[in-house]
């Protein structure tokens, strides 16, 4: 059984509030996650690309995360 990160939970809706694009969804066994549309934008403030995006909370939070590509 996965449990909740509550750091992650208490935090989706100022996420939502920042970022109205996004919403809030519950998975099959019942865990709140974002959902929607991801914007980026250039210098000029206009969209150079948009996402969509599904951001899920982990157990455990471990930083720093490092990717390579």
């Amino acid at each position: 059984m996965v449990s909740e990160n509550l750091t992650f939970k208490n935090q989706l809706v100022s996420a939502v509030e920042k970022y109205p694009s996004l919403c809030i969804k519950k998975d099959t066994n019942g865990h709140e996650y974002l959902h929607g549309t991801l914007d980026i934008f250039n210098d000029e403030n206009l969209i150079a690309g948009s996402f969509m995006v599904e951001i899920h909370g982990t157990e455990k939070i471990s930083l720093p995360i490092s990717c390579t590509i």
